[in-house]
């Protein structure tokens, strides 16, 4: 099913022109702000207990571009000199669930809050992916920002798009 969701949305793609959404800030859930191009709708929430994570996205068909909002449910507490290898190993937690490589990785304090900044590369039924999100940690919870595109097939580039955007990535 993946692969005919992926050659619709590729035909999609090949007949449209390129369309540009006008951007804007969402509040997902009450727990975080991040921008996309629309509403994004709720896909679900996997885990359980400290593991459960609730995830929102969108996907702009036009351009082949992938975005998603996620937080924890669940309570993780760190001390403060823990919270840098936490989010280093949220980082590497999902890298190894797409079967991914980390290309970049940096901490930065967004808000007052530790964070990171990182771009995985990753293959989806074959086709190459660049992932380029934020982590932020606050009060034991993780909550992500990311863009996703197809590099030999999306009309724009997510990194292009993070980099304008992942400072209006908020934790309320």
């Amino acid at each position: 099913m993946m692969i005919k969701q992926i050659i619709n949305i590729i035909l999609f793609f090949l007949i449209s022109g390129n369309v540009f959404a006008e951007f804007k800030i969402y509040t997902v859930d009450k727990k975080l702000e991040a921008v996309f191009p629309s509403n994004p709708q709720l896909t679900g929430s996997r885990g359980e207990g400290v593991q459960e994570h609730r995830s929102y996205n969108y996907v702009d068909e036009d351009n082949l571009i992938f975005y998603t909002a996620t937080y924890q449910v669940g309570m993780a507490h760190f001390k403060k000199d823990e919270v840098k290898e936490a989010l280093s190993d949220y980082v590497k937690g999902q890298t190894l669930a797409i079967i991914g490589s980390i290309k970049s990785y940096r901490n930065k304090n967004i808000n007052g809050n530790s964070s990171a900044i990182y771009h995985i590369d990753y293959s989806l039924e074959g086709v190459p992916v660049r992932k380029y999100g934020i982590v932020s940690y606050k009060d034991g919870r993780f909550y992500n920002w990311a863009v996703q595109d197809f590099p030999s097939i999306s009309k724009i580039h997510a990194k292009d798009i993070f980099n304008e955007y992942f400072s209006d990535f908020s934790v309320k």
